[in-house]
């Protein structure tokens, strides 16, 4: 299940390396946070046997996300999921609150 999970993330990544809502949905701090997250914790997870494209998309959104904190003052949040009664929600700190913590995984990856 990891794995597949994985190979979707892989295949929802936009050409500049970030993450949108879905495959082709411009990119947002929080679902490229988010999308790094969890790529580097799959590669945490399974080590050498993790796919290298996997250790590509992570170092290209850790990329995206630091160019975004350097140009996106502030950082902007964007509407993720739905919450109760399909509203759209955000929080003004997700986008700090992602990205330092996909960095932190990324960085460790190193």
């Amino acid at each position: 299940m990891l794995t597949r999970a994985a190979e979707w993330l892989l295949s929802a990544q936009n050409p500049e390396g970030g993450w949108g809502g879905d495959k082709a949905v411009a990119s947002s701090i929080e679902e490229t946070a988010l999308s790094v997250d969890a790529l580097a914790e799959y590669i945490r997870h399974f080590g050498a046997a993790a796919s290298p494209a996997a250790r590509s998309a992570v170092s290209q959104g850790a990329a995206r996300l630091v160019n975004q904190a350097q140009t996106d003052a502030p950082m902007t949040p964007s509407p993720i999921g739905l919450y109760f009664a399909k509203l759209w929600y955000f929080e003004e700190l997700y986008p700090l609150v992602f990205a330092v913590s996909a960095l932190q995984k990324a960085k460790n990856l190193c």
